[in-house]
C-alpha cells in the first residue's frame, strides 16, 4: 500500500514532501500504554476515519482532542469536496473519531458535523500549515483534551499514532507510539523538526499528536517525515507547530469553534 491512500496524498507526494499518510482499517498487534499521564494523553488521541460512500473500507489518520468538541488532525488527511466527487462519486466525505483503549472495533465513534482545513494549506509545496479541525456532533465527555502549548527542545516527546512504526510491521488498529527528540524553535520552513528514538512512523501516524509523556500537553501535529516507515531510528519527522505564527489563529480558531 503507497503512502497516499487519498489524492490530496498524491499530490503531496508529487511535492517531493514525503507527507506521513494514513491507511486503510486493518489489525495487528502493537500496544497501547497504560501508565499515569500517557494513558490519558492517548485517550485523547483517537482515529480519524472517513465513511466515503461507494468505498469498502474507510481510510484513516490520527487526530486529537483539544476540546470536547474539536479535534486537530492534519489537513492532507482531509479530501476536499472537489476531490471526494472527482474519487468517488460522492458529494462529500463524512468524517468521524473514534476513542478508547483497544482496537478499533471497541471504541466509540464521534461524528464530525463540520470539517475545517487550514486557509494557508498547499499540498504542492512543504508548509507547515498542514492542519485541520474537526467539531464534533456532541462533545466528547469520556477523555480529558489536550491542552496547546509551545514545544521545547527536549528527547522525551512522544508521537502517537494509529499506525505500525517500520514497513516489517503489519498495519495496525491498535494505537503505537515512538519516543521523539525535538530542536528549539522551528526549521528553515517553519516546521518542529524530530528525530524518532525506538522506531519511526508509517501509515497512519499522519495528524498525530507531538506530546510529552506524563502531560497532557500537544505542542505540534505530524505532517511528514524524510524517510516514512524505515526500518531504523534517528530518521528526521516534520511536525507543523501550533504555536507557529501561521497557525496559532487557526488553533484559536478551532478551540473557539464549538463555544
Amino acid at each position: 500500500m503507497g503512502l497516499g491512500r487519498t489524492l490530496a496524498l498524491l499530490v503531496a507526494l508529487a511535492s517531493a514532501a514525503l507527507t506521513v499518510g494514513c491507511s486503510a482499517e486493518a489489525s495487528s498487534g502493537a500496544s497501547d500504554t497504560s501508565e499515569d499521564g500517557v494513558a490519558q494523553a492517548a485517550s485523547a488521541v483517537g482515529y480519524v476515519i472517513d465513511d466515503v460512500p461507494g468505498r469498502a473500507t474507510g481510510a484513516h489518520c490520527t487526530g486529537t482532542l483539544v476540546s470536547p468538541r474539536i479535534v486537530l488532525t492534519a489537513a492532507h488527511c482531509i479530501l476536499s469536496p472537489k476531490e471526494v466527487e472527482l474519487a468517488y462519486g460522492a458529494d462529500a466525505a463524512k468524517y468521524g473519531v473514534a476513542f478508547g483503549i483497544g482496537r478499533v472495533a471497541d471504541l466509540r465513534r464521534v461524528r464530525a458535523a463540520k470539517v475545517v482545513v487550514h486557509p494557508g494549506y498547499d499540498p504542492m509545496h512543504g508548509h507547515p500549515t498542514d492542519l485541520a479541525y474537526l467539531v464534533l456532533e456532541r462533545p466528547v465527555t469520556e477523555v480529558a483534551p489536550l491542552k496547546v502549548v509551545t514545544h521545547k527542545e527536549r528527547c522525551d516527546y512522544e508521537t502517537i499514532g494509529y499506525g505500525p512504526k517500520t514497513r516489517a510491521e503489519a498495519v495496525t488498529d491498535l494505537k503505537s507510539r515512538t519516543l521523539v527528540c525535538t530542536k528549539a524553535g522551528f526549521d528553515t520552513r517553519g516546521f518542529i523538526q524530530g528525530t524518532a528514538r525506538d522506531g519511526n512512523v508509517c501509515f497512519g501516524f499522519g495528524g498525530g499528536p507531538l506530546v510529552a509523556p506524563g502531560e497532557t500537553e500537544i505542542s505540534g501535529i505530524l505532517s511528514w517525515g524524510e524517510a516514512w516507515c524505515s526500518e531504523t531510528s534517528q530518521r528526521a519527522n516534520y511536525f507543523a507547530p501550533l504555536a507557529h505564527p501561521e497557525n496559532a489563529p487557526f488553533v484559536d480558531e478551532a478551540l473557539a469553534a464549538a463555544r
